[in-house]
């Protein structure tokens, strides 16, 4: 019997169980649910729950981390960069921005743009300094265009799969979370604090008793600090879970040009789309960039044809292949999606998303937001 192969990572879709899709789903809602929680929700016992799921947290198919809200704690609104890089540096480009601790994303892309990266500047001059002197001080980079967020109407940790009914999300969800990026007060962190956001954002499902340890306090107090954080909306831990386990096999970028009195209407209705990851409104040439995550080829084509073909107000639109992923959600992927070669595989194994001094705070020189 053939097995379905998801092609891009060399593993089949048939390894995995309708039960193992249930817990990623679960753990993209709520990070931090214990397995008792999640049994609970799937009608299963937590023995199960257990013996399925730390396997594919082991193995990095599963990683739960934490999104942090840059902007919450005083860092600039993220800003998408395309680059084109020269003839064969497009892995050294992309290895070498994924150690930056202000890259959040980094993919190799197929199309007009090779490298595909987030950045969230910690103030105006040091993007200032990016886009005027380092990149085009880069001999690699050919060339670069820059976007500016300017409102999310989907960001990435928002999105799950739709393995569970409605009434499984409800239970596992946590409620009354203040939006996204939408920012009126930047919130005060004390050290402590800092240090259990980078915690978190390294393992989302760091236990209580390590944080304690490491920060020096009860375990009571850094189990408030974790809960404080999150209800402040400061963090957003979730699952990151590799395509081949959801049978997604296909993720690509969608730059689309839009008229003005049609960018609210698309943008929200791209944000409900079940195969939408990300979707925000940004500045420059296009008007809306999306991450999409199909079940292949096909479904693809129809997403263009069908969901896109029915908005009117699209002028036009760009479609990039994502070949391989070398960072996501402010961590470097170990094995990065796609077919890299051996070396890459090292390379990318061996570089750490972040640097050895506190990692939360921005730089204290230069101008604030």
């Amino acid at each position: 019997m053939l097995k379905k192969s998801d092609k891009k990572s060399g593993r089949h879709c048939d390894e995995y169980s309708d039960l193992d899709r249930q817990i990623a789903c679960a753990l993209q809602i709520n990070g931090r649910a214990s397995w008792a929680r999640i049994s609970r929700v799937l009608g299963v016992s937590e023995r199960t729950v257990a013996r399925r799921a730390q396997p594919l947290l082991d193995s990095g198919v599963i990683r739960v981390v934490a999104t942090v809200d840059t902007q919450r704690i005083g860092w600039g609104e993220p800003v998408l960069l395309r680059l084109r890089c020269r003839p064969g540096t497009t892995r050294d480009v992309a290895l070498a921005l994924a150690d930056s601790r202000e890259t959040r994303t980094v993919m190799l892309t197929e199309g007009s743009t090779d490298c595909f990266v987030e950045v969230v500047p910690p103030h105006q001059d040091w993007l200032r300094e990016l886009l005027l002197d380092r990149l085009p001080g880069i001999s690699a980079v050919a060339a670069h265009h820059a976007h500016s967020t300017l409102r999310f109407f989907r960001a990435a940790h928002e999105w799950h799969t739709e393995a569970l009914a409605e009434q499984q999300i409800g239970a596992l969800a946590r409620t009354g979370l203040p939006p996204f990026a939408k920012v009126d007060d930047v919130a005060d962190l004390s050290d402590e604090e800092e240090w259990v956001v980078h915690a978190l954002a390294t393992n989302g499902r760091v236990p209580v008793g390590t944080l304690a340890t490491r920060i020096g306090v009860a375990p009571a107090t850094a189990s408030r600090q974790v809960d404080s954080l999150i209800r402040r909306g400061v963090v957003r831990i979730r699952a990151e879970v590799d395509r081949s386990l959801l049978g997604l096999p296909t993720e690509a970028l969608l730059w689309l040009r839009v008229g003005p009195s049609h960018l609210e209407r698309i943008g929200q209705a791209l944000g409900e789309h079940p195969a939408v990851r990300m979707v925000v409104a940004v500045t420059g040439d296009y008007q809306l960039c999306a991450d999409l995550v199909l079940g292949g080829r096909w479904a693809l084509y129809e997403f263009l044809t069908k969901t896109l073909g029915a908005f009117d107000g699209i002028i036009d639109f760009e479609v990039l292949d994502v070949l391989a992923t070398i960072k996501r959600a402010g961590q470097v992927i170990r094995e990065p999606r796609g077919q890299p070669s051996s070396g890459q595989q090292q390379r990318a194994g061996s570089r750490s998303a972040a640097p050895a001094d506190n990692p939360i705070r921005p730089a204290r020189t230069g101008s604030a937001r």
